[in-house]
C-alpha cells in the first residue's frame, strides 16, 4: 500500500523551492500516514514527488 504526495511548482521554480517542496511533501506523507485510517497498515510505503511544469523534480519513497 502507498501514501502518495504531490507538490507542483512553476516550471522556472529554483532548486530550494523544489527541496523546501519535497520536505513539505515528506511531512505530509508521514502525518496522513499516521492518520487513525492508515496506521494500522504495516507495509504502508510513502511517497513524495515534486513537478516542475511537467517535469518531475524529485522524489522519495520511504
Amino acid at each position: 500500500s502507498y501514501v502518495i504526495e504531490l507538490k507542483h511548482l512553476k516550471a522556472d521554480a529554483g532548486n530550494e523551492s523544489v527541496k523546501k517542496a519535497l520536505l513539505g511533501a515528506k511531512e505530509q506523507a508521514d502525518r496522513y500516514a499516521q492518520g487513525e485510517a492508515l496506521k494500522e497498515i504495516s507495509n504502508l510505503k510513502r511517497l513524495a514527488i515534486v513537478y516542475k511544469g511537467l517535469r518531475l523534480a524529485a522524489f522519495e519513497v520511504s
